[in-house]
């Protein structure tokens, strides 16, 4: 039996969905954005390139014209939960012969809220790696017994080597005996590389192919549209 779409549901209603509901079929990407464009996390650019109407600066520093932040749809507690539990059977799926994991670990701070879910879900511990003063992922505040078992998840990759990759490199360089397990997961892939700089694969439930520019070659510049930080209005 094919089951029902979720677009043209209430945000109430998609809110009280469990995780089973999509198991069969999984949650399209037009499902998911039509979430997001509910929670006012999604915008993106209509129309060619003009003065009047602001493209985006992502976190990576690209520039782009679709807007999607996962933090905000996170932030919804019943969302968190619902991301998070299908994200849970991916990783049984995929990890089904490791046996126990011992911390889900994800990125501060956007990754947070997921990463405690999953690790609720998964009946085990949640940390995070947090920035510095220049704004870098180099803190590890968590102490990783030798040989624990690590999953590194995170909302959102734009790039291989961006916050995703520094989630697991810190944690191997704070604790040089973890098993960082293999594959990372991820609640959205918006990168071009679907892995991480040392060719660790990224699975996820999402994967978007927006298109990115660097900032002296971005069209949109070229043709007078500002440039925003953060969802443009």
């Amino acid at each position: 039996m094919v089951r029902s779409s979720t677009v043209g549901m209430g945000f109430s209603s998609i809110g009280r969905l469990d995780p089973g509901f999509f198991y069969r079929e999984p949650m399209t990407n037009q499902e998911f954005l039509n979430i997001a464009d509910l929670a006012g996390a999604y915008w993106h650019y209509l129309g060619n390139p003009r003065p009047e109407v602001p493209h985006v600066r992502l976190a990576s520093g690209l520039h782009g014209i679709n807007y999607l932040n996962c933090s905000t749809i996170l932030a919804w507690s019943q969302l968190n939960r619902l991301f998070a539990g299908l994200i849970a059977a991916k990783v049984h799926a995929e990890l089904k012969q490791i046996g126990e994991i011992d911390w889900v670990v994800g990125a501060a701070m956007a990754g947070v809220p997921l990463a405690v879910e999953l690790a609720r879900q998964l009946h085990c511990r949640s940390g995070y790696v947090e920035k510095d003063d220049r704004g870098e992922l180099t803190k590890l505040r968590f102490d990783i017994a030798p040989r624990g078992r690590v999953l590194v998840v995170n909302e959102l990759m734009t790039t291989a080597g961006g916050s995703t990759w520094a989630v697991k490199k810190i944690v191997l360089e704070r604790s040089p005996l973890a098993q960082v397990l293999v594959p990372a997961f991820v609640l959205v892939d918006r990168s071009s590389d679907h892995k991480l700089d040392d060719d660790t694969p990224v699975q996820s439930l999402f994967t978007f192919d927006f298109p990115k520019y660097e900032p002296g070659k971005c069209p949109y510049c070229e043709a007078g549209s500002p440039v925003r930080v953060g969802k443009p209005k």
